[in-house]
């Protein structure tokens, strides 16, 4: 790993000395006193710490002077944890240890040639991996390190299978609650002559042909149906197996009533898998396309799609798939031809070839594929056309031009031939979809022989023969080599394995609408919570734009009462690219005061269109019933519209009701006030009032949930049999007709003021600029295939869901990726960063300046690095990587970065670079992430403490219990200095318990941390003890029963002494027997507590003394008469053997392995070595008194 050294030597002792003093701070002694087995532990510093990336994997060497090196890496949500450090000299080996938050030992491995550590169920936050020389080296040597979710085995892939009918169910589906009620096929919306707006009414006999569940779907409906967490959901919930195939006689009609009736039904009670973070938007291939046919490409598209791919898994995308096959059938290319009905001999249908291009039909997107991988050196020549001889070819055609001898009335193409390539094995039964239609529908259908009123045209002379034909389809091929590598939902038996390859020359694949590839990276236990305004997708077919370069949305939710809400995160959709976002969360009398700097607690940049879900700098704790405000601050440079989607009625959905205060805009291009825009805003004429919300999500943490149950609170009432009017520029049954012109041009603008309201009337997201090049190179094949991380494919037979199908196929690749080892050796695998600033013992980079003296201004210096495997060069060795802040964005100042940077706030790999100057105290978040893949991102805490000749702060209490749920608030007294000195605090665990800046803390999850308050270059700290009154415990088969406590956190009940002087304790009807209990003492001396864990026996006795459970573990219960008999002990314990020699042993003080357990064989966290039986050893003696 690249180091870099500051001028300043004086900096660097001053930074040793005070991370050596910061690890005296607590424990039994100074931590590092004891030996790792025979390691000498120098503890963190700056020099021999580094933070990277999640998962990564890099070769590094030990630096110079050090015998250990610590690597600090997050987890965002829980998982399987795999870290191994593998060395080629067994001679000099590395040992590896894995801690947490508090430095406590999670996992040690010191075998000879090479470890291993392996741990399930990992939860998030802040781990270190520690490697060690496990002797003396004359040269340090190389080691290679690999940190990555647990290795995916093939029954992983085979059992990971999300059901792609429940996402078309939720969405459509009658029994839905969630259903895009405008698509029902039993209501149809129609004009009012008298109003000019489009009522729904009921109809008497149900339309199913093209409604409800077969209808197709368009983008956003899946982004909507993963960022609400209605999925992915487990295939058994709605098996594609339940749905039985079109039956004989029966008509299409018939078998869309089938679907919607009885096939395809929503069922509520199924939780989400995993939660699928980020749906991000790539770039179109085409800016726009007009009439004619002509396009204008965006440049580079490929590199962003092949980039994706790599980093994400599959991409979905559409595609036109025509009726014109090449020879061998796993290949597909469509460069406009398409079999016309020609004439009818004897009743049989003729057909012949004519080009859609040059018929200017430009045939749009009518099916759904999922893009896995591509081959740059595919040769051209595997997609010759196969044409049957019975096909007549029109006189004077050629590959480029029109055939104009076809009639002004031939078919349309309904009439298409949809098959003319002979049956096989692989292609049976399986027809292409051969009709346009911008809903998407795509279900097979074999082509029609209605009708075709035309003259007959003059035939091709028969001197067409073999030669001709020849050279005729030699000229059809695409103009140059390469394929992409896609799956589609015709299951296995077609193409190859149900695999095609697609020519890069084919012009509808990726054609005007986004390729979209999926995060879908954390487990659904990371939120259980989220507040949003509604689950509906937004408006694909009307946005909001403003002539500014800025536009902030406001969202107003209200905490439930009887929750114990954190605020973790939100969740939100982009329109454009290179986007810079600022959230501010405003609560209390700051709810509808507007942009308050100070309330910024997330941003950061977003290269692609998309939905995204941020975390907040800061967790928020949500008081029961009080009212939260997050605004959404979007930014550009001005070289595009900028633009914010609308959740409003429209022609999918109608049943949005008006509701006021909740939805706001501010657009400076409008004026200095925010627009409330549940109330309605009106065009400039006045003939259409709308009314139109934002989608933004709050995801919350709510302590009170039942372990596993999720929930999501709605603020508006959503009713699916309700149905308000439209007005008519939201309405397709409006639209007028007449040559469309897609994409740039496509959109029929309507000016209010500034803003300009635009009907969208294909693509689901407005033009964008260009995201960038990317500036990598990428390599000339790539398959995920070969990656082992696609499931099999599925089948949509004859449903019209190819659009789930898809989506679902990429979300589980995305998955699947994400938990692999797999890494492309040519290209960087992690990224590292590194600061001369002091690392504290919970990972945090602490920062004390001093304003009036000018040598502590510039010391926020960082240098990013890209890392390789090997430590060689790699191709992406010119990558940029890019810098984010969040929190206290006031407290610091950036000038001097965008300075350097010209304000793009990017830089080199293993360049040096002063991030910001501090201002004040405060927290910020530091994030530097490779600008072409954003998945590779190592990130730091910074905590500011400005110097100002504080004397002292103390806080109080410096030790608390909390009931997960409960809070409870720190006071904090700082003597000395500026009076008006603010404490900065912080939690060294915040997912077992969270701090807000005020001081008030919440119990997550069972287990202990400690709370800082930090001021004027003094510290003080409180240990917390978060315990759960549902008796679930992080590790173990025994379960510590308790109930509702009354004034405290420990069950209040009755203690009984029996003849034979043993206890016993029941709670109302409840007798504790065989478990464990956190129970209210009466009888505890002062000093003492009076509450507790106690352990009762099979007959419901108080067990007193040792005590092992059954997993093996020892536990020591009181044994002395003191007011706390039976008590279970923590921390260091002298406890007599039966002779009366007293041994030292060592019991958890916390849930880590669990909570009272016996230390054995181990060093303990304040660095003590205990043997085999738990007893305290110095130099392999047994210490007693």
């Amino acid at each position: 790993m690249k180091r870099y050294h500051l001028l300043r030597q004086l900096k660097k002792s001053g930074a040793l000395f005070l991370a050596a003093v910061l690890t005296l701070q607590n424990g039994f002694g100074a931590w590092g006193a004891a030996p790792y087995g025979e390691t000498e532990t120098a503890g963190l510093s700056s020099q021999n710490s580094s933070f990277v990336s999640f998962p990564s994997r890099f070769e590094d060497v030990m630096p110079e002077g050090y015998k250990e090196q610590y690597y600090i890496f997050s987890l965002d949500s829980k998982c399987d944890l795999t870290i191994s450090v593998t060395f080629e000299d067994s001679s000099s080996p590395y040992g590896a240890e894995l801690l947490d938050s508090s430095l406590s030992r999670l996992g040690i491995s010191e075998r000879k040639n090479g470890q291993r550590l392996v741990r399930k169920e990992v939860r998030a936050g802040t781990y270190f991996l520690r490697v060690f020389s496990m002797g003396e080296q004359e040269e340090p040597q190389p080691f290679t390190v690999s940190i990555q979710k647990m290795d995916l085995s093939a029954s992983t892939v085979k059992k990971t299978d999300f059901s792609d009918l429940h996402m078309v169910a939720a969405l459509q589906g009658s029994d839905s609650p969630y259903q895009m009620n405008g698509r029902s096929p039993y209501y149809t919306s129609v004009p009012n002559p008298d109003t000019g707006q489009i009522v729904w009414e009921k109809l008497e006999n149900p339309s199913y042909s093209g409604r409800g569940v077969n209808s197709g779907g368009t983008y956003p409906m899946p982004q909507s149906y993963y960022s609400s967490w209605l999925g992915p959901v487990e295939e058994s919930a709605l098996p594609m197996d339940s749905i039985r195939d079109l039956e004989g006689s029966e008509t299409y009609e018939e078998y869309d009533k089938y679907l919607q009736e009885e096939g395809i039904v929503y069922e509520s009670g199924h939780e989400p898998a995993i939660h699928v973070q980020n749906g991000i938007a790539l770039p179109k291939r085409y800016r726009f396309i007009n009439g004619d046919g002509s396009e204008e490409e965006n440049p580079g598209w490929e590199e962003h799609l092949k980039n994706a791919i790599m980093t994400y898994g599959g991409v979905t995308a559409g595609i036109y798939w025509g009726s014109l096959a090449c020879e061998k059938p796993e290949n597909y290319y469509f460069n406009g031809w398409e079999y016309y009905l020609l004439r009818y001999d004897n009743g049989n249908p003729v057909y012949t070839l004519a080009n859609d291009f040059d018929r200017g039909n430009i045939a749009m997107v009518n099916h759904e594929v999922v893009i896995v991988g591509w081959d740059d050196n595919y040769s051209k020549d595997n997609f010759r056309y196969v044409i049957d001889r019975d096909v007549e070819l029109l006189p004077d055609a050629t590959a480029s031009n029109a055939l104009k001898a076809l009639p002004e009335s031939e078919p349309e193409p309904s009439a298409k031939k949809a098959r003319v390539q002979k049956a096989t094995d692989s292609n049976a039964d399986m027809e292409i979809p051969e009709h346009e239609d911008d809903d998407d529908d795509r279900r097979p259908q074999k082509a029609t022989d209605s009708d075709a009123d035309y003259e007959e045209p003059e035939q091709r002379p028969k001197a067409a023969e073999e030669e001709e034909l020849e050279e005729w389809l030699n000229s059809m091929l695409p103009e140059e080599d390469g394929a992409w590598i896609v799956r589609n939902s015709w299951g296995d038996s077609a193409g190859e394995d149900g695999y095609y390859y697609v020519s890069y020359c084919d012009r509808r694949l990726v054609s005007t609408d986004n390729a979209w590839a999926y995060e879908a990276t954390e487990t659904a236990d990371n939120y259980n919570k989220m507040y949003q305004l509604t689950s509906l997708p937004y408006n694909a077919e009307l946005i909001w734009t403003t002539t500014a370069n800025q536009l902030m949305t406001s969202t107003v939710f209200t905490a439930e009462e009887d929750a114990a809400d954190v605020l973790k995160a939100v969740s939100f959709d982009l329109l454009n690219n290179n986007v810079h976002y600022e959230i501010a969360v405003n609560r209390g009398d700051d709810v509808g005061k507007g942009w308050n700097e100070e309330n910024v607690y997330a941003s950061g940049s977003k290269m692609y269109a998309g939905y995204y879900t941020v975390r907040l700098d800061k967790t928020i704790l949500l008081q029961p019933g009080e009212p939260f405000e997050i605004i959404l601050k979007i930014e550009n440079d001005g070289s595009e519209t900028l633009a914010v989607p609308m959740v409003m009625n429209n022609s999918g959905i109608a049943n949005i009701p008006k509701q006021e205060r909740i939805c706001f805009l501010y657009d400076p291009a409008e004026g200095e006030d925010w627009i409330d825009m549940g109330n309605g805003f009106m065009e400039g004429n006045g003939s259409n009032n709308y009314y139109a919300y934002f989608s933004m999500k709050a995801l919350c943490n709510d302590a009170s949930l039942e372990e596993g149950k999720t929930e999501q609170i709605s603020e508006l009432e959503i009713d699916p049999d309700v149905y308000y009017p439209m007005t008519e520029h939201t309405s397709e049954e409006n639209e007028t007709e007449g040559e469309v012109l897609l994409g740039q041009d496509e959109e029929t603008c309507y000016v209010y003021e500034g803003h300009i309201l635009q009907t969208q009337e294909k693509p689901s997201l407005r033009e964008t600029g260009q995201a960038g090049e990317l500036d990598i190179m990428l390599p000339e094949s790539f398959d995920l295939r070969d990656a082992g991380v696609l499931t099999p494919v599925r089948d949509q037979r004859f449903t019209n869901t190819c659009w789930a199908f898809g989506s679902t196929a990429a979300v589980e690749s995305s998955y699947l990726l994400n938990g692999s080892n797999l890494y492309d050796f040519n290209y960087s695998s992690a990224v590292s960063l590194d600061t001369q600033l002091p690392i504290t013992e919970e990972g945090t980079v602490l920062y004390y300046f001093d304003q009036n003296d000018e040598g502590t201004m510039d010391d926020a210096r960082f240098c990013p690095s890209l890392l390789s495997w090997d430590n060689g060069p790699v191709e992406d060795e010119n990558d940029k990587l890019k810098w984010e802040f969040s929190g206290d964005l006031s407290a610091v100042d950036f000038s001097e970065l965008d300075v350097e940077t010209d304000g793009t706030r990017m830089t080199e790999s293993g360049q040096e670079v002063l991030l910001f100057t501090p201002k004040a105290s405060g927290t910020l978040t530091v994030k530097v992430s490779s600008a072409s893949d954003p998945t590779k991102t190592a990130a730091c805490q910074v905590v500011l403490v400005e110097e100002n000749q504080v004397d002292r702060i103390q806080i109080f209490p410096e030790t608390m219990r909390l009931r997960v749920g409960s809070t409870q608030t720190l006071q904090v007294s700082i003597e000395g200095g500026d009076t008006e000195t603010v404490p900065v605090f912080s939690s060294d665990n915040p997912g077992i318990a969270s701090v807000d800046d005020k001081g008030t803390v919440i119990g997550l999850r069972r287990g202990t941390t400690v709370i800082r308050a930090r001021a004027g270059g003094k510290e003080a700290s409180c240990t917390v003890e978060v315990w759960d009154s549902r008796g679930s415990s992080d590790r173990g088969s025994e379960s510590r029963q308790s109930g509702r406590s009354q004034d405290s956190s420990a069950v209040v009940g009755t203690w009984t002494m029996a003849e034979d002087g043993s206890w016993s304790f029941s709670s109302g009807e409840t007798v504790y027997r065989d478990s464990w209990g956190y129970l209210h003492n009466p009888y505890a001396n002062q000093g003492n507590g009076e509450s507790g864990w106690f352990r009762f026996d099979s007959e419901g006795k108080m067990v007193v003394g040792w005590y092992q459970d059954l997993d093996g573990r020892w536990y020591y219960l009181n044994p002395v008469s003191d007011g706390s008999l039976g008590k279970m002990l923590t921390g260091w314990q002298w406890i007599p053997d039966a002779s009366g020699r007293e041994y030292c042993y060592y019991f958890y003080p916390d849930s880590g392995s669990p909570m009272g357990s016996m230390a054995a064989g181990l060093t303990t966290p304040d660095g003590y070595s205990v043997n085999e039986q738990g007893r305290w050893c110095v130099d392999g003696e047994e210490q007693t008194r």
